[in-house]
């Protein structure tokens, strides 16, 4: 019964770590729209693709294999600190790049948002640095320390925002320092609560080699799946304009409700699949795969549903009536999101079965359709053509992982 009670409560705050972190996003992305303007949010939306871009390359190469790789090292505590030191390293290498790459940019264009070229790749390398810190405590199975610098790094933003908009004339350099601050204070209280390092600091013992092998595929996956996915929106900033990326963006904010689900699902999953497997096979993983499939599915449908009836309503609520008139977009959104729902169960379930080369394959084939067909979509569906591209890409992406499952069962 103690064991079942720990089980339910580590489920519990993996949810409620989630609901604060995706919450705090979903109202930050309301808070700038409304304080500095539906234009300066697509900009901002442009540039942090380049976080999402490393995020996902981070994820890759030290988020996953500290929540997988780590429950098959003989001492686990001490593959997860040499872990972290490796992606303090991946982060200096970062810097190394990112800085270079703004400072040729603000030279070579007239662009220029003044301090916010020197702050925006701070905030990419810090909230990079809280990603991995996260990973961190959920291998380690403490989800109320991932819960502490959550609170810190994301949810007192809020307040602060507040606070600055009435004191200020709210711009992106605001929203930027803001940012900036609050990761920063994330990253104190995580060296402070974190388990104190007993392993010396060696190079030749970081899991350079051992994660690679793991995570290969899925960096190749991260790339290919950052073009597919990215390549319609920044199209549609150049084709239809910045304003457009902001609509997007402001569709994608009131959908990520459903991030909720899927971040936990991808913080909780691979762990507990991954001990099935190595421990009882590929029939027990299944079987609790199928278990997570029909609870997860059932209360997705049910927020789908409240999504429909209630779009209009929500878009004028949260950002105002001129946004109303872009709920046929949102319905759009909700039928891709089915799409997205099913992709997401089979990619962790290929992630956990180390198949990862058919994630691989399916975004190459997505990111080949994307530079194929994203100005004939834009140019014949205007805005719509970067949902219904997306749709297109899911179909693809979920035909591939079918196969590689079906393949892997013979």
């Amino acid at each position: 019964m103690k064991l079942n009670l720990k089980n339910q409560s580590h489920k519990v705050l993996a949810l409620s770590d989630q609901v604060l972190v995706s919450g705090t996003n979903f109202i930050i992305g309301i808070l700038i729209t409304r304080l500095i303007g539906i234009e300066d949010y697509g900009l901002f939306t442009l540039y942090w693709m380049i976080f999402l871009f490393l995020h996902g390359l981070c994820n890759s190469f030290i988020g996953l294999p500290a929540q997988i790789i780590s429950n098959q090292m003989p001492d686990k505590s001490v593959y997860l600190e040499d872990n972290n030191r490796l992606g303090i390293l991946l982060l200096i290498v970062f810097f190394t790049l990112l800085y270079p790459a703004f400072f040729i940019y603000d030279y070579t264009t007239s662009a220029s948002f003044g301090y916010g070229y020197w702050l925006f790749p701070f905030v990419i390398l810090v909230y990079l640095k809280q990603e991995m810190n996260r990973k961190y405590f959920y291998a380690k199975l403490n989800l109320k320390k991932v819960i502490i610098i959550d609170a810190c790094s994301y949810l007192l933003q809020i307040p602060s925002l507040l606070i600055l908009s009435i004191y200020f004339e709210m711009s992106l350099n605001l929203v930027l320092l803001n940012l900036s601050l609050f990761g920063i204070l994330g990253q104190l209280i995580f060296f402070i609560i974190k388990d104190k390092a007993e392993v010396p600091f060696e190079f030749k013992n970081l899991p350079i080699l051992v994660n690679w092998n793991y995570s290969k595929h899925l960096i190749i996956t991260t790339i290919l799946q950052w073009f597919s996915g990215n390549i319609l929106i920044i199209s549609a900033g150049s084709i239809l304009g910045i304003a457009s990326v902001g609509i997007i963006r402001v569709l994608q904010n009131i959908m990520g409700v459903l991030h909720v689900l899927f971040l936990t699902l991808e913080n909780v999953i691979p762990v507990k699949a991954s001990i099935l497997l190595n421990n009882h096979g590929k029939k027990q993983m299944f079987t609790y795969f199928k278990k997570v499939l029909i609870v997860t599915g059932a209360l997705y449908g049910l927020i789908l549903i409240v999504l429909k009836f209630s779009g209009r309503l929500i878009l004028t609520f949260l950002y105002g009536i001129e946004y109303a008139k872009y709920t046929h977009l949102l319905d759009l959104f909700i039928v891709l999101y089915i799409f997205v729902f099913i992709g997401t169960i089979a990619q962790l379930i290929i992630k956990t079965l180390k198949l990862n080369i058919g994630i691989s394959i399916a975004y190459g084939l997505t990111a080949i359709a994307a530079f194929t067909l994203s100005v004939p979509l834009l140019e014949t569906f205007d805005i719509k053509g970067v949902i219904v591209g997306l749709g297109l890409f899911q179909i693809i992406t979920i035909s591939t992982y079918y196969i590689t499952i079906k393949r892997s069962l013979r």
